[in-house]
């Protein structure tokens, strides 16, 4: 049986630089990722959506590397490397910051790579996401579809491209059920351990011109959060995703069984919130 390696990138507000005019204004953009009420609300979804969901997984042979900026301030760094010791699969990993985003990344997981595996599955997860607890096991059971395809292909997509939308703002919590392709939560890539990253390498968007993608409709198998500082700006565009005529009972049901999402404490910790 081939050797699959699960290998998860988590990214917790590094300050790195996308460009070189990024490099201008740098000290505001890390002053912004740095604000106390922001780090506040970010490790709130670290702690409630991604690690429940990483700590849930039937298959517990995975590694997920967490770039975080090493001049994250105090107690914010206390605080996030006191919930990754409960979860031993999430490696904290204090990188120097305003380093080139991409050249982060790629050093990262190329360092993490497992050399003597047969093959490479790479994902990647926001502060914000989260992932069924089926999703390393099934991960490696459709390494089997993918073999023949890497065989011939450097890489192969596998889209696990049904899961639920989870917002929280003002208003309170709402859920709702989605289908997206290619969206970055529970998009695993296959790849030789020899050939690099392509993560944050190739917009998410665009794998489907670079190597075949294998399209899973169900079971849902990730959790997209939408909040006031989600970058992709998902509250704002909630009408635009989804189905609007599901029990939110139901789905609050399958975020705690298949998610370890307790929805009720993360509104009471976000009550708690200055």
């Amino acid at each position: 049986m081939p050797r699959v390696q699960v290998l998860g990138l988590l990214r917790f507000s590094y300050p790195s630089v996308y460009n070189r005019r990024g490099e201008d204004d740098f000290e505001a953009y890390r002053a912004t990722l740095y604000d106390p009420a922001r780090l506040d609300r970010r490790l709130l979804w670290f702690e409630y959506v991604v690690l429940p969901s990483l700590a849930k997984q039937t298959d517990p042979d995975f590694l997920c590397p967490l770039l975080v900026g090493d001049q994250l301030p105090e107690p914010y760094r206390g605080r996030l490397s006191k919930m990754c010791a409960a979860v031993p699969q999430v490696k904290l990993c204090l990188e120097p910051e305003g380093q080139r985003h991409r050249l982060a990344v790629k050093a990262l997981m190329e360092a993490h790579s497992d050399e003597t595996a047969d093959a490479v599955a790479e994902f990647q997860l926001d502060d914000d996401d989260g992932v069924a607890d089926s999703f390393v096991e099934m991960t490696r059971a459709y390494f089997d579809l993918a073999e023949p395809l890497l065989d011939l292909h450097k890489r192969v997509t596998l889209d696990f491209c049904s899961g639920i939308m989870l917002r929280a703002d003002a208003g309170g919590i709402a859920l709702k059920p989605v289908q997206e392709r290619l969206w970055t939560p529970a998009l695993v890539t296959y790849r030789r351990p020899g050939l690099r990253t392509i993560l944050r390498m190739v917009s998410h968007l665009e794998l489907w011109q670079h190597m075949p993608c294998i399209s899973i409709d169900k079971p849902p198998m990730f959790v997209r959060g939408a909040h006031e500082d989600n970058v992709s700006n998902l509250s704002k565009r909630w009408g635009k995703h989804g189905t609007d005529d599901s029990d939110p009972d139901e789905i609050a049901a399958v975020l705690r069984d298949r998610f370890g999402i307790d929805l009720v404490a993360m509104e009471k910790a976000r009550a708690a919130l200055p």
